[in-house]
């Protein structure tokens, strides 16, 4: 046990780590006790911040963002603008051979590093909810619709009051508006997974 106490000890950090501390005056450089002159060594490269994952009240983990949220949603949205004209395909999941609703929320913010649940129900669950009125481009919108056998579709806020999604067999991936009294009297949850 000792021994292994002791190794640890003397384990000493990698030059990378040691180089950054030196940057940011943490630790001070000795000179060498030799006159000659020593060839320069190159700068270590910057690490990136690394921030720890939230948790989600689904308890999955949010990802780490090093963009600003509103940045990201952007980009969410001009994803999702993308593939308009993709055509409906059920249980597609790609850009090649069409999208169902939910595969088209899944693709689009895996391709920015958030992973969804595949299902429109597992969906109504994903983030936090937001009241109707609060919407921020990217977050998903769901609808409720059908009559005596209800069922539920999602689609990804653009911002301006419209949507986009990927209606049904022989439509095609397009934007909506909101305003229209379909639409917006169907809206069954908001959710958000961009904090």
């Amino acid at each position: 046990m000792l021994l292994i106490l002791s190794a640890c000890s003397s384990h000493r950090p990698p030059v990378e780590q040691r180089s950054i501390g030196q940057r940011n005056n943490l630790e001070q450089p000795t000179a060498p006790p030799s006159t000659q002159a020593r060839p320069a060594q190159p700068a270590a490269k910057p690490v990136p911040a690394v921030e720890p994952k939230e948790i989600a009240p689904d308890g999955r983990a949010y990802p780490q963002v090093h963009q600003s949220a509103a940045t990201l949603r952007q980009s969410v949205v001009a994803k999702a603008r993308s593939v308009i004209g993709t055509p409906y395909r059920f249980g597609g999941m790609s850009p090649v051979s069409g999208f169902d609703c939910s595969g088209l929320v899944v693709w689009v913010y895996e391709t920015h590093g958030v992973d969804l649940p595949r299902t429109t129900w597992e969906q109504t669950r994903a983030g936090q909810a937001v009241p109707a009125d609060q919407m921020h481009p990217g977050d998903i919108v769901v609808f409720k619709l059908g009559g005596k056998q209800p069922y539920l579709h999602t689609g990804i806020y653009a911002g301006g009051n419209t949507f986009i999604h990927s209606p049904r067999s022989g439509g095609r991936v397009r934007e909506e508006s909101l305003s229209g009294a379909y639409w917006a009297g169907r809206i069954h949850a908001i959710r958000r997974v961009i904090k």
